[in-house]
């Protein structure tokens, strides 16, 4: 292989080739296992590798996956996908893991990312969004409570959104708040806690958006990075994917999106009677909860990680931090403290570009 791990690449090798020898994978003769080569692929925002498996003269490819052991349980992880697919959700099949390594031998749904096939036509937004949202729906039916995943407590909740003060405020912005900030920031995000735990709880992915779902022609829309799930809030999931850190609508469609995913879950039952404005609100304040937590999270791995392409998203998200924000009379204390103190700290960073928060338009 080409390129294996610096620190266990002989093993690493060895380990994929022996597992695809065992399963006699594929039909792959052992000459073409033996051949076979690694090419890296574009890193998640974790610590995880991730390499995609090559064979000559074989259009079959594998993703082989090196993750910190003391991060990523690798049997929970075979466990949510084969949950998953059993609730028709198409996850990556596991073909093999290396207990106590954190390696993972995986099913390949190609590169073609969902973030990729609207940039690439927008028009397709709305059907590539309807199956999305039909996925999520059949996602959030999963009922095995028997995955050993947490629940979002609120003391999860909180530690998530303490990331927006330490690492973008105090790290990035240079910036630190007096006490009555300090207090407007405990309230607003009380507030948070609170929106959160009144929805019906469900299986959350955590990470549901464009550059986590994989367009596949003629089969399913691919799900991949689940390993974060969670019991959370219904909405939480559905406002990744339509206020998505990476892309941005105009309000009134995703107003118009997020409303019809309510049909949908109210149709399978995973709602009740939830009006409206109800529902609009528990979504937009658990996006404004998402998005404080992404401003910290996106910070840190710039100062900490060295992953200083996400410094190119700050200004969408923060953009629905303050949208969110001046939108409820609740938070008007936060929103002037983002608008006032905040902004115009923001807008002397270099990574600031006032045109990657414009809405594309439909």
């Amino acid at each position: 292989m080409t390129e294996p791990l610096p620190e266990t690449g002989a093993e690493f090798e060895h380990w994929i080739k022996q597992q695809l020898v065992n399963l006699s994978f594929a039909s792959l003769s052992n000459e073409q296992i033996n051949h076979a080569f690694l090419s890296t692929l574009t890193g998640d925002a974790g610590f995880r590798r991730y390499f995609r498996v090559n064979f000559p003269n074989s259009p079959i490819t594998l993703i082989a996956a090196a993750c910190p052991a003391t991060t990523v349980n690798t049997t929970l992880f075979h466990e949510l996908s084969e949950s998953l697919n059993g609730s028709g959700v198409s996850a990556p099949q596991v073909i093999a893991i290396k207990e106590g390594k954190g390696w993972l031998l995986l099913e390949d749904f190609g590169d073609d990312l969902l973030l990729a096939a609207l940039s690439e036509d927008a028009l397709n937004a709305q059907m590539l969004y309807a199956e999305a949202a039909m996925t999520l729906v059949s996602l959030q039916l999963n009922h095995d409570y028997d995955l050993d995943i947490e629940s979002y407590s609120p003391h999860k909740l909180q530690a998530e959104m303490a990331l927006f003060e330490t690492w973008f405020v105090e790290q990035q912005l240079g910036l630190s708040f007096n006490g009555e900030q300090k207090q407007i920031l405990k309230q607003s995000f009380d507030t948070l806690i609170h929106n959160a735990l009144v929805q019906p709880q469900v299986l959350v992915h955590r990470d549901y958006h464009s550059r986590n779902l994989i367009v596949r022609d003629g089969l399913p829309l691919g799900v991949i990075d689940f390993q974060d799930a969670v019991w959370g809030p219904i909405t939480y999931d559905l406002v990744s994917l339509f206020k998505d850190c990476y892309v941005r609508w105009q309000p009134e469609q995703i107003k118009r999106w997020a409303l019809n995913y309510r049909e949908l879950a109210t149709d399978a039952g995973l709602l009740a009677d939830v009006d409206e404005t109800t529902f609009m609100r528990w979504f937009d304040l658990m996006g404004l909860q998402r998005h404080i937590k992404v401003l910290g999270i996106f910070a840190r791995l710039n100062l900490r990680d060295a992953k200083p392409n996400y410094l190119n998203d700050l200004t969408r998200v923060f953009a629905y931090t303050l949208d969110a924000a001046e939108h409820y009379s609740e938070l008007a204390s936060f929103a002037d403290l983002l608008r006032d103190v905040v902004l115009p700290a923001v807008k002397l960073q270099p990574w600031y570009n006032p045109d990657s928060a414009k809405p594309w338009q439909l």
